[in-house]
């Protein structure tokens, strides 16, 4: 008696909670289906009211929603719990297609197989510009992908605090893809594509530490820490004074220039070396 009783306590709780709901909560399991009702009881604390309950299933990529009431059992003197399954609303369906796609998105970057090309004469030059050429850059990677251009008006009408939720409980690979940006003069930096909820949903780009190269592959130091110990031997006297460039530009210590000539000369060896403090380009005649 006592235990039919209880059930229809909480079963009237439960119904009147689907047009009363006080808060809601999100959760997630893997292959959870059978167990999804379980799941969302032990999420709402110990406190009496009626929450949503969306618990996404990372399996079979499901969202299950159920109204969980909470209320204090006199006879037992604990708190119980009863949770109905009801309809999911629609921003939370709509905010789980939403993450899912921009996780797509951000997926297809791993399909981009060759550099992508950008108008800009240099690495060098995209890094000093101190961010004024990464909406171009941004532009030139977005174009280079097929874009479903639905989504950012999908994602406006959805309420970011309810995206970050839906975010929060699906799973993804553990990195983000990066891939390869060429410049015109065959420098190259890595860039990471990133699906990005905070305040607003975006999906950014962003530059890999420590991934300059020159044309040839030669390393650019990213830091003033990177510099000590950093030495580059090369023929070519353009790419000497692009160290030069880069080393003052990144790091704002005093280069020198020994026996440098003024012009691309033939026959020549750039040595480029840098201590804590400062750096030097030495020019000898080739041995060979």
């Amino acid at each position: 008696m006592y235990m039919t009783l209880r059930w229809l306590i909480g079963a009237i709780l439960a119904l009147a909670a689907q047009h009363a709901l006080a808060a809601e909560y999100w959760g997630s399991c893997d292959g959870c289906r059978q167990q999804a009702r379980n799941f969302a009881m032990g999420i709402p604390p110990d406190a009496m009211g009626t929450s949503r309950v969306n618990i996404y299933d990372n399996t079979t990529e499901a969202l299950s929603t159920f109204a969980v009431t909470v209320y204090f059992d006199y006879e037992f003197r604990n708190w119980s719990r009863f949770a109905q399954r009801v309809p999911s609303s629609t921003q939370a369906t709509a905010a789980v297609d939403i993450v899912k796609s921009g996780y797509a998105a951000i997926d297809r970057f791993q399909d981009i197989a060759e550099p992508i090309i950008v108008p800009i004469p240099s690495s060098r030059d995209f890094v000093a510009s101190n961010g004024r050429y990464d909406e171009l850059v941004s532009q030139t990677i977005f174009e280079s992908i097929d874009w479903d251009e639905s989504f950012w008006q999908r994602a406006m009408n959805t309420s970011v605090a309810i995206l970050a939720n839906a975010a929060s409980v699906i799973k993804r690979g553990d990195s983000d893809p990066a891939f390869l940006v060429r410049f015109e003069d065959g420098s190259t930096i890595e860039i990471q594509a990133r699906f990005v909820i905070d305040g607003e949903i975006d999906i950014t780009v962003q530059y890999v530490d420590d991934s300059a190269r020159l044309a040839d592959g030669t390393r650019l130091p990213d830091e003033p820490k990177d510099i000590n110990n950093y030495v580059v031997v090369t023929p070519e006297r353009d790419q000497a004074i692009a160290l030069v460039h880069w080393v003052n530009l990144i790091a704002g210590v005093p280069t020198h220039m020994i026996d440098v000539p003024p012009i691309d000369s033939s026959g020549y060896q750039y040595i480029f070396r840098c201590s804590e403090t400062d750096c030097v380009l030495i020019a000898t005649r080739d041995a060979t």
